[in-house]
């Protein structure tokens, strides 16, 4: 924020410096687990979830890893909310990389499509936000400020429902205004969230016993339940999830890690067929996907020039004096952290 970038836990260079940190340590428990329980599952909600997906995926493609992330079933659940829907009564088309996607498609049970009624409603002004389906997040300013802002990335692209992420990437001098150098989204959820979570959990440690505790799975919590029971009893439900396209995406490369639907039972994630995208889609799609697989070159082969390219590449990052300046300093900031960069 001090440079006028988006500082941010998954987007822009935020993400990068998170996943410079994990994506060592990331591989390191997947080599494990391999080593230890080579047919274990390993269900992987670790962001950023697009870049570790990529390094994951390539560096063990025949492990049974699944990459999977609640906040597309939490928007989801917000469009069924607005319709009086049970989530499960609709089927969402869905396509994009982690934290960076679009629904093209909302189904009810007779196979209507409410997404051309969202959009009327939203381009005639009769709604500016969803309300949230995640008791986590209910009341949460910065929450309730996102959705709002979704819906006006809907109005100002209204082909396709966005994922709340790209806000980041397409209206970023908009983000870094609204944020406060001095008080920052991470500053909010250590003083709010997080400290309500850990003093009840010692507060439940203390009485040995979780009985009347408020704290709940939630979506995040059920969301990586019903996926493992999915694989338990194969019951080939339908998820989101990240893996390899293999053609699911069929204008996109087919290698790269992309966010789709899929059925998951006992042999993993079947992914389901979503044909072409559009132009602007794909575009965007595949810039992004060039900065993440290059962050994944400079983690793995400890390379300044690789980090320096996947920071030009991503949409947040106005030029190269910013890049290179912000680059150097989060280099300097987690030196010990990050790969040695040479």
């Amino acid at each position: 924020l001090n440079n006028g970038v988006v500082g941010q836990e998954t987007c822009g260079l935020g993400g990068f410096s998170f996943a410079m940190r994990v994506i060592p340590a990331v591989l390191e428990i997947v080599k494990k687990v391999k080593e230890i329980c080579p047919k274990a599952w390993i269900l992987n909600y670790t962001n950023p979830e697009a870049i570790l997906s990529e390094a994951i995926y390539r560096e063990f493609p025949d492990a049974n890893v699944l990459c999977i992330c609640d906040m597309p079933i939490s928007i989801e659940g917000a469009i069924a909310k607005y319709f009086n829907k049970e989530h499960r009564d609709l089927t969402f088309k869905y396509f994009g990389l982690n934290h960076f996607g679009w629904w093209s498609n909302v189904y009810d049970e007779n196979g209507f499509d409410l997404l051309p009624q969202l959009r009327e409603d939203v381009l005639s002004g009769k709604i500016d936000t969803l309300l949230m389906s995640n008791d986590e997040t209910v009341g949460d300013k910065y929450w309730v400020d996102t959705y709002k802002q979704m819906i006006s990335l809907f109005k100002r692209f209204p082909e396709y429902f966005p994922n709340c992420y790209l806000q980041y990437y397409l209206t970023p001098d908009e983000m870094v205004a609204h944020d406060d150098v001095s008080f920052t989204r991470g500053d909010y959820v250590m003083q709010g969230r997080e400290k309500r979570i850990y003093d009840e959990c010692r507060r439940v440690i203390a009485a040995g016993s979780a009985k009347d505790s408020s704290l709940h799975a939630g979506v995040h919590g059920n969301y990586i339940v019903d996926i493992a029971y999915a694989i338990i009893h194969n019951t080939r439900e339908r998820f989101i999830v990240n893996k390899k396209n293999h053609g699911a995406i069929s204008n996109f490369d087919p290698e790269a890690v992309v966010e789709t639907p899929a059925y998951v039972g006992s042999m993993g994630a079947e992914t389901i067929n979503i044909g072409e995208i559009p132009t602007f889609q794909k575009g965007l799609m595949e810039m992004q996907k060039a900065y993440e697989k290059m962050t994944v070159d400079a983690a793995l082969a400890g390379s300044y020039q690789a980090a320096l390219e996947a920071v030009m590449l991503n949409k947040t990052i106005p030029n190269y004096t910013v890049g290179k300046k912000v680059l150097d300093e989060l280099y300097a900031a987690n030196k010990g952290l990050w790969p040695e960069l040479k």
